[in-house]
């Protein structure tokens, strides 16, 4: 079901390896979820598991991948 939502949608663990990673997110940042991948090579300047080292979640975190802004709202579980 998760893999079928329009908006890109990207789990990962606290070790930063990325879990699941639906297609909307693979065209969104241009990147396959085939490969074993680590957040920060899909997402390097959002700092994401910095924020989850320091239970510091923002709720949207802006970012910038391949020239184009997004902004992620994170969660933690």
């Amino acid at each position: 079901m998760l893999l079928a939502i329009k908006e890109g949608i990207i789990a990962f663990d606290q070790k930063g390896a990325i879990t699941m990673m639906n297609t909307s997110a693979e065209h969104m940042l241009r990147v396959s979820s085939k490969l074993p991948l680590h957040i920060d090579q899909v997402l390097p300047n959002a700092k994401l598991l910095l924020y989850l080292k320091a239970e510091m979640i923002e709720p949207n975190i802006e970012t910038v991948v391949n020239d184009k802004t997004y902004v992620l709202n994170v969660k933690k579980k």
